[in-house]
């Protein structure tokens, strides 16, 4: 099996930085800001992949690794729980069902589905709009502290426990739900296209 120059490029800029992290974490004595910079270049290159690459394995692949840096950044605040659940069940379960729903389902695309260069134009417009927007809010909407705090929570599992059923027991069940509903919606889906075929 041979690989294309994209497929080099992005294998060896992943395994540039990954020493470069680990080099950091190890001999630095800011380790934490040089992983948190490497971290997040990587997850915004790789997020912007996902849009961008026109392949979508690769596209699935590239947001495997961008749950990978998110899962390395609650690693680097201390989230314990959220890293471990970040990893495991978003790097490793639902990217990977990505893959997979992607390879079994995999049709040539249809020539009256690509847009043209004017709609991608403003839609990336009104997509840049509306992040710089949210940016904004939450810039001056959110309370900054002025110095860094203490120590973070002893326990994140517990807290985390807490908030999803005290708190908001209620967001989380209405998610399930919606979440069994497009299940079944998309159940229902591929069943009509397997009896039109």
């Amino acid at each position: 099996m041979t690989l294309r120059f994209a497929d080099k490029l992005i294998f060896g800029l992943l395994g540039v930085a990954a020493v470069l992290l680990g080099l950091s974490v190890l001999f630095f004595a800011q380790g934490k800001v040089i992983a948190f910079y490497l971290l997040g270049a990587v997850m915004l290159t790789s997020a912007v992949g996902v849009v961008v690459v026109k392949d979508l394995i690769r596209s699935a692949f590239l947001l495997a690794l961008s749950f990978l840096c998110v899962g390395g950044l609650y690693v680097l605040l201390q989230a314990d729980f959220l890293a471990a659940a970040q990893i495991l069940i978003y790097a490793g379960a639902v990217a990977i069902l990505f893959v997979f729903g992607v390879m079994l389902t995999r049709r040539e695309q249809d020539p009256q589905m690509v847009h043209s260069f004017e709609f991608r134009v403003t839609a990336a417009v009104f997509i840049g709009f509306g992040l710089l927007v949210l940016l904004v809010r939450a810039i001056f909407a959110l309370p900054w502290p002025s110095h860094p705090s203490s120590g973070a929570v002893a326990n994140t599992v517990v807290s985390i426990g807490e908030h999803f059923f005290g708190r908001y027991i209620l967001p989380f069940e209405i998610a399930s739900v919606v979440l069994l509903m497009a299940l079944i919606g998309a159940i229902v889906i591929a069943r009509k296209e397997n009896h039109r075929a």
